[in-house]
């Protein structure tokens, strides 16, 4: 019986603990080149404001790192990132990276979750307890306490849109909230 209380209350004062930004860069962030050096200067001048960027690259050509030397400045300033992908499988390999590079905690959302592990990741993200959000279409609806950035990865994928029910594209989601919040929005493709 005692276990039980003890599991509780662990959850309960983690769901109740914002998340504290890194002291330092990760061991894990790898050299850029002197393009992504020129794109992660360029957004971070307006990193405190709306504006919407494509970032084009071919698979592998280093989006990610990009992305996640951008996330890093923004959890170093106390804000929370939304990262859309476009398709559940991609979701762990995705996730996996973020939780390897970043020490802070990371929720996920998608379809493919639980009733109970959504409302989980969507409190979490809420409270402000989650300083990265990665889902699917369906987590641009995800509310975040201290939005700072909405990162579209792969945003040209036909997945982000919904067909049945209510329609909705989310990439075009993701834009009109990120202009709403005033918060940047990279869309990589």
């Amino acid at each position: 019986m005692e276990k039980n209380l003890v599991k509780r209350y662990m959850v309960a004062s983690e769901r109740a603990a914002k998340f504290k930004p890194p002291t330092s860069a990760s061991e894990l962030q790898l050299p850029l080149n002197d393009a992504q050096k020129v794109a992660v200067k360029t957004i971070l001048k307006s990193s405190d404001s709306y504006a919407c960027y494509l970032l084009d690259g071919v698979t592998g050509s280093g989006k990610t790192e990009v992305y996640m030397q951008l996330i890093q400045h923004q959890l170093a300033n106390g804000r929370q990132c939304l990262v859309l992908v476009p398709e559940i499988g991609l979701t762990p390999q995705t996730v996996s990276r973020f939780r390897e590079r970043f020490t802070c905690p990371v929720v996920v959302m998608h379809s493919g979750l639980s009733d109970a592990a959504r409302l989980d990741a969507w409190n979490h993200s809420r409270e402000g307890s989650a300083a990265i959000t990665i889902g699917t279409r369906s987590a641009v609806f995800a509310p975040l306490a201290n939005p700072g950035m909405i990162i579209v990865d792969e945003e040209h994928d036909t997945s982000f849109k919904q067909q049945d029910g209510f329609r909705y594209s989310a990439r075009d989601l993701a834009v009109m909230r990120a202009k709403k919040e005033n918060v940047p929005v990279i869309l990589g493709s």
